[in-house]
């Protein structure tokens, strides 16, 4: 059985037309164009030549082919043969166009085993379908379904029809095919969902006033000296010479941490990293349960910290502890998406201001 599907495998099949003479059609007595087609069986794993033959072929035969193909197949719109009737124009001759014809049926995956095809490259004598009345009778009445050749295409009709035949069909939805599962529901009624301070909006001034414990920081330079101060805790002489070195290279010192600042961000804002960011972020957020408890991860951080020297653990100290307050966080988050917006809508902030 496997080598007869082998052989009946025309995908595996090439076919050229060399030559066409005109002969006479015993049918009609006129001459005919017939093609002499060379047709090879070809190996599929290592491309040799199992064997190889020669058929001839009249030009009425490619079109007797078409019509049978369409009758056992349906349409195939890209694979057709120029229009030949009562009204159309006499078809051309060129060796070319049937050539071109034959090949694309043997690359169409739903003609690999099909009989026709396999007769008109296969058989020595002439290409004739001999037609009767039960034919046209079964054609008629039997779905498409059941008239393909050796069985083609039949899965679907015997699967619709087993369904059909089901006498628990469910055409209509019963309620013990449900299940009901519980919802997921976040709690927002926590009170970091709320107001943080309580107060009336009216209150607050209508102009800001700037503030006099907070200096106006305006570049990396004064935000360095700043950390220094109120961070790092840095000893009085050594901020008295970094003021006088400020008052001396601030605009140098600025223009240096920017470029380092931005050529570390070009580095950093690589579409891999970004990605990488973005699911972390949503793992955070939309994490369902949580893998570890946060008492542990807390006590964790804390002796991580307490185990770092010198000017590195006052700052994770304090970031450390900035970032477990969640009225900040939340103000911060405000802060943050305010900016955002006014980076992104700059015409409805203006609008709005």
């Amino acid at each position: 059985m496997e080598v007869e599907e082998e052989e009946r495998d025309l995908s595996s099949w090439k076919v050229r037309i060399y030559n066409v003479d005109n002969k006479v059609d015993p049918s009609t007595g006129k001459l005919t164009p017939t093609y002499t087609i060379f047709v090879q069986r070809i190996k599929p794993i290592d491309g040799t030549v199992i064997s190889e033959w020669t058929v001839e072929r009249r030009l009425s035969d490619f079109y007797t082919l078409e019509s049978k193909l369409t009758e056992f197949h349906g349409d195939f719109p890209d694979t057709q043969l120029p229009p030949c009737g009562l009204l159309a124009p006499s078809p051309p001759t060129e060796a070319h166009l049937y050539e071109s014809y034959i090949q694309k049926l043997l690359t169409n995956p739903s003609l690999r085993g099909s009989d026709l095809l396999h007769w008109f490259l296969s058989s020595s004598g002439d290409f004739i379908v001999e037609e009767n009345a039960f034919g046209r009778l079964l054609r008629k009445s039997v779905p498409i379904s059941l008239r393909k050749e050796r069985g083609q295409n039949i899965e679907p009709f015997i699967s619709t029809f087993f369904i059909s035949t089901d006498s628990k069909a469910r055409n209509k939805s019963e309620w013990k095919d449900f299940e009901m599962t519980p919802r997921n529901i976040r709690c927002i009624t926590n009170t970091v969902f709320g107001d943080n301070l309580g107060l009336n909006i009216h209150a607050f001034p209508s102009k800001p006033v700037d503030s006099i414990l907070l200096p106006h920081l305006k570049g990396p330079s004064d935000c360095l000296i700043f950390l220094g101060i109120k961070v790092f805790k840095v000893p009085n002489f050594l901020i008295r010479l970094a003021l006088a070195i400020h008052s001396l290279l601030n605009k140098p010192i600025d223009s240096l941490c920017s470029f380092l600042i931005e050529t570390k961000l070009k580095s950093f804002l690589i579409p891999q990293r970004i990605a990488h960011f973005t699911k972390l972020l949503q793992w955070v957020i939309f994490e369902k349960q949580s893998k570890a408890n946060p008492e542990e991860i807390l006590q964790t951080l804390s002796h991580k910290i307490n185990t770092l020297k010198g000017w590195s653990c006052p700052l994770y100290q304090t970031i450390f502890l900035i970032v477990q307050n969640p009225f900040l966080n939340k103000q911060l988050f405000y802060n943050l998406f305010d900016l955002i917006v006014d980076e992104l809508f700059p015409d409805v902030v203006m609008k709005t201001k």
